[in-house]
């Protein structure tokens, strides 16, 4: 019981503690890192396999080619402009995750560019049939917000 009382207060002495945490954020970000290199395969893969579909194998004028896998898209500029972002946001996030475990330390100026990112995604694929002007405007005033957010992480805090 002894030994276990002083394995407990040498745990949680400051350095060892801050050596298992920092050990957890490595794994866990490996972990997400993995994981977003998967689902960014996989979203080059649909969006290749959208571009054959709608360019290439679907000309205007001809019947539908009833590929099932592909039935719930309506391929046009708009939605591949659509999945071509998501890829892009997609290897943003992995660069997040590869910057932070390279230099512990996360990019705010990366992640802003993200989320700008996925705000003009937003804009660029807004529905006017399916969604309110209200939601535009909301979207619209984000995207104003973290912009000028962006500008004035770059105004304060010139790259060194």
């Amino acid at each position: 019981m002894k030994r276990l009382i002083t394995l407990m207060k040498n745990l949680f002495q400051d350095h060892i503690f801050l050596e298992i945490m920092e050990f957890i954020e490595k794994s866990v970000s490996k972990i997400l890192a993995i994981g977003a290199i998967f689902v960014l395969g996989y979203s080059i893969v649909m969006l290749f396999k959208a571009i054959v579909f709608s360019i290439v194998l679907h000309s205007p004028g001809e019947a539908d080619l009833h590929d099932t896998s592909l039935d719930f898209f309506e391929f046009t500029l708009r939605q591949l402009l659509a999945l071509f972002l998501s890829v892009l946001i997609i290897f943003e996030v992995v660069e997040n995750i590869t910057v932070y475990l390279s230099k512990q330390k996360f990019s705010i100026e990366l992640v802003v560019i993200t989320a700008l990112t996925a705000l003009a995604r937003k804009i660029i694929i807004f529905d006017t049939h399916k969604q309110s002007p209200t939601d535009l405007a909301l979207i619209s005033v984000s995207l104003l917000a973290v912009a000028a957010g962006f500008w004035l992480i770059k105004k304060h805090f010139p790259r060194e």
